[in-house]
Formats: C-alpha cells, sequence, structure tokens
C-alpha cells in the first residue's frame, strides 16, 4: 500500500441538474493527480 499513488482526475459542469447547458457551454477539465495516505492518531 503505497503512501502516495498518481492518477488522473476530471471535473465538469455541465449547468443547473434540471436545465442542462448545450454540450459547447459545458466546461470539463482534467489533467493529473496525486493521492495519498498520512498517518494521524491510532486510528
Amino acid at each position: 500500500m503505497p503512501t502516495f499513488e498518481y492518477g488522473l482526475q476530471g471535473f465538469g459542469e455541465v449547468g443547473k441538474w434540471d436545465d442542462w447547458e448545450s454540450s459547447s457551454d459545458q466546461q470539463h477539465k482534467a489533467g493529473p493527480a496525486i493521492f495519498g495516505k498520512l498517518p494521524v492518531g491510532n486510528h
């Protein structure tokens, strides 16, 4: 179980939940990410 792992993460904005924007007006972003675990106490 590595402390840090590399990956990809994406986010998107499609508009209001009941009235989506047209696909040309939607915003989507993706990029590299680092995920990790750090010990914080006895749990």
